[in-house]
């Protein structure tokens, strides 16, 4: 089984980091470890440069879907509709949440003050999905994003994503809710759940909403010009880079815009025939224990021998083929289902640490022991998983978590697992809890190969 990892240091801005993602995940880049090849294919924008990170301008949305060399029951062909087959798509999608220029008042604290200027800094939002809810026109080329619709994210509704602001305002600038809902935010967004849907009253935790009374869509550079995240909410972003002075600041980013060069990106890239792992810091999330995001998408495997759910293929009895999305941000933690072989759709976001109905705790983010008797060390994989059907004695093998205080940020260690000939190898990242404390997260480095089980 094949791993290739990427890293990445010193990334000065998200359209640095999504044409350095791209390039990594069609196998254009110079991995680490490993061989490269094209575990996605770009499906959005057609013909996709990211050899210039600063022509794309403000506002970036690509969408990738898997191939087979990192998903066994993706397709070969992302314009040809195989129901036999199970892709799926991430989008990256960039945006410049700007604020108010300095004319315009809105109270924070207990006064009315002025904003500065237009904060020209992009934050960066990851969904995932299928061809359904990342949609792509065969004809035309153009996006659809499908939108949860109310806060108990019930029914998504497609709504298209502009390529260009309108001269004057159109149908979309008006389109904040749909059938008496609001609009919140893309179905599998990673990260908390967007709570500034439109609402066009000023205060000082929704900066980027309009100005009462305006309907101008150009007024902010957003595609979406006032359903978004509250970009006060470190949580609400895969990477947030929003900082307002005298606000609580985010995970990654500074203030003014300037000062998030200052605060530079590093990333791990990890892809597996069956998965893919992206982990992104910046300074030092070993002692605030928050400045670090991740997600693991995966096909999940067999507890014994490590053998993914589903294989070999049988057609005729292909079961559900459940895809699972693991992921934290801003020291949060949330699960769902990608998509499942029937059920092409992205399940509601969950609280990966918590048991509540239906759903069971995927993993402890807080201290565990991680020692045998023998002293050895033992990595927890990621278990105990469900959809909203059915339970599964699977886990995930990608990811491991340890007690932080017994392995080292950076440092890797040898597993024995599922019974194989040979070790596997693991890539210890920062840990949950501040200086070091809590649970670290594992990711897989090597599995060699062939490596068949015992």
């Amino acid at each position: 089984m094949s791993v290739v990892t990427y890293t990445k240091d010193g990334v000065p801005d998200i359209n640095t980091l999504i044409c350095a993602l791209v390039t990594d995940l069609t196998g254009a880049g110079t991995p680490a470890a490993g061989t490269a090849a094209e575990h996605m294919k770009v499906v959005y924008p057609a013909g996709f440069d990211p050899s210039d990170p600063t022509a794309l301008g403000n506002d970036v949305l690509v969408i990738l879907e898997s191939t087979t060399n990192i998903d066994p029951f993706a397709r070969t062909d992302p314009t040809v509709e195989d129901v036999t087959k199970d892709p799926w798509r991430i989008a990256f999608h960039a945006s410049r949440w700007k604020n108010r220029t300095s004319t315009q008042q809105n109270p924070t604290g207990s006064g009315w003050t002025q904003f500065p200027d237009l904060i020209d800094v992009s934050s960066l939002g990851v969904y995932l999905g299928t061809p359904s809810n990342l949609y792509v026109d065969p004809t035309t080329g153009d996006p659809t994003i499908g939108w949860v619709t109310s806060r108990e994210q019930k029914a998504p509704y497609y709504y298209g994503y502009p390529t260009a602001y309108p001269a004057t305002t159109g149908d979309w600038a008006f389109k904040t809710t749909y059938k008496g809902r609001d609009l919140v935010e893309p179905v599998g967004n990673t990260g908390a759940q967007w709570t500034n849907q439109f609402d066009p009253t000023p205060n000082a935790t929704k900066y980027q909403n309009r100005p009462q009374g305006s309907q101008d869509p150009t007024v902010y550079t957003s595609p979406m010009p006032w359903d978004g995240p509250d970009v006060s909410d470190a949580s609400q972003l895969f990477l947030n880079r929003w900082v307002v002075s005298g606000v609580k600041a985010p995970s990654f980013g500074g203030f003014p815009a300037d000062s998030a060069y200052a605060q530079p990106i590093s990333y791990r890239l990890v892809l597996s025939d069956h998965g893919l792992f992206l982990g992104c810091w910046g300074p030092d999330p070993e002692e605030n224990g928050k400045g670090f995001s991740w997600l693991l998408v995966q096909r999940p495997v067999d507890k014994k021998f490590g053998i993914v759910r589903g294989l070999p293929e049988d057609p005729t009895s292909p079961g559900n083929r459940p895809l699972f999305c693991v992921n934290s941000v801003n020291g949060k933690f949330w699960k769902f289902v990608v998509r499942e072989h029937d059920n092409a759709v992205p399940s509601t976001r969950k609280d990966a640490t918590k048991n509540t109905p239906d759903s069971g705790a995927v993993i402890n983010p807080y201290q565990q022991q991680s020692l045998t008797e023998n002293g050895e060390y033992v990595i927890t994989f990621l278990n105990n998983l469900n959809s909203s059907r059915f339970k599964y004695s699977d886990e995930l093998d990608m990811l491991g978590t340890v007690s932080s205080d017994v392995v080292g940020g950076g440092s890797e260690i040898d597993v024995s697992v599922y019974n194989e000939q040979d070790k596997r190898k693991y890539h210890a990242l920062w840990s949950s809890g501040s200086y070091g404390t809590k649970m670290r997260i594992m990711v897989v480095a090597d599995i060699p190969t062939p490596n068949a089980p015992q």
